[in-house]
């Protein structure tokens, strides 16, 4: 169920989290690259750090937009972390937040008086877009 998922979560991306921090390869690992335990660690980590944020803007949807906004933000967290796979439990963690609007209408809301942080969310949205659909007609797609 999505407690057993966010618990997976949870502990594969804290996990991989150390990994990251106390065995980074010197150098960068050039020529060739980082391995791909460390790309894997790297993705688990990063996308347990989108999930603590979505779970935070769905408490915002929740309290400032209203309870239906919040009820279907939760609904997708809870689908998401229901079915966690094996080794990276939050694979896809990012497409499927493209569904989840409510998270974006509390980004709005907790930027409505104040114009310089409403104008940084707009320009990082846009970037975070842009890049989006650059590397998805490069056929680069990140997970």
């Amino acid at each position: 169920g999505p407690l057993g998922g966010l618990w997976v979560a949870v502990d594969e991306g804290l996990r991989s989290a150390d990994l990251v921090v106390r065995h980074l390869p010197s150098g960068n690992a050039a020529p060739e690259g980082f391995d791909q335990n460390y790309q894997w660690a790297l993705l688990n980590a990063a996308h347990l750090v989108v999930l603590v944020v979505a779970i935070a803007l769905t408490v915002v949807a929740w309290r400032r937009i209203g309870v239906a906004h919040g009820l279907y933000s939760a609904s997708i967290l809870l689908l998401i972390l229901s079915y966690p796979t094996e080794g990276f439990p939050l694979q896809g963690l990012p497409r499927y937040l493209l569904l989840d609007f409510p998270v974006i209408l509390a980004l709005v809301a907790l930027t409505r008086d104040r114009p310089a942080a409403r104008t940084w969310l707009i320009a990082t949205l846009s970037a975070a877009t842009m890049l989006g659909a650059i590397a998805f007609s490069r056929d680069i797609w990140l997970m």
